[in-house]
């Protein structure tokens, strides 16, 4: 029997006024892809897929194109923090194209199932 597991989006702010603003994005991004991990899910998370390095090397349309992508494969976004969307365009972009498409969101880690609920919840709906 073949376990379908959950493929959840990361989305919040990238960009700072600082390098050290945008590690600090990476990191809490990087913190929750371990936390969804834990609770079964499979994981796209851009901000570790780009990472400082990437800084600069392209505009950032080119990374938001390959992120709204990647989101329209994925069956749930996951917030980095609840404001998030109030204060990056790019996750205000993200979430818009989540609702349009009908793919659910959280804002936090306190309101997602684990892997297997969301899975059993999506089946129940089907």
């Amino acid at each position: 029997m073949s376990k379908t597991i959950p493929l959840a989006y990361i989305c919040g702010p990238f960009t700072a006024k600082t390098p050290h603003g945008i590690a600090c994005n990476i990191r809490d991004a990087a913190e929750l892809r371990d936390a969804l991990v834990s609770k079964g899910y499979a994981v796209i998370c851009p901000h570790t897929m780009f990472g400082l390095e990437c800084v600069g090397k392209e505009p950032d349309e080119v990374y938001m194109a390959i992120c709204l992508e990647l989101l329209r494969r994925c069956d749930l976004l996951v917030l980095t923090r609840p404001d998030a969307r109030k204060i990056s365009s790019g996750t205000a972009r993200e979430v818009a194209l989540a609702s349009k498409l009908g793919i659910p969101y959280y804002q936090h880690m306190i309101s997602l199932p684990t892997a297997e609920a969301f899975t059993k919840s999506r089946m129940v709906k089907s």
